[in-house]
């Protein structure tokens, strides 16, 4: 394996990893996460409004969660496809 079929392999890797990363980000971790959190802070007795706010915040912030690291990782892997000129 030569250096070009590295970069080209870990390129296509990394924009498909990309995908599925802000699934998990934006999806599980910001929306189901989030509502996890509040739901939590709103069951204990005395109510625990940071762990709501938090909640709400995920919840809020999740889409631009799952875009920034789609943006970001998918970047990086097309910059080792442009390296690696496949």
């Amino acid at each position: 394996m030569n250096k070009r079929n590295i970069l080209g392999w870990s390129g296509i890797f990394m924009c498909i990893f990309s995908i599925f990363f802000a699934i998990w980000a934006g999806g599980w971790w910001g929306i189901v996460g989030g509502v996890i959190l509040a739901v939590e802070g709103l069951k204990v007795d005395p109510i625990n409004s940071m762990w709501v706010g938090i909640g709400i915040l995920r919840f809020v912030a999740a889409g631009v969660i799952g875009w920034f690291s789609f943006a970001v990782l998918f970047s990086f892997g097309s910059l080792l496809l442009h390296m690696a000129d496949v």
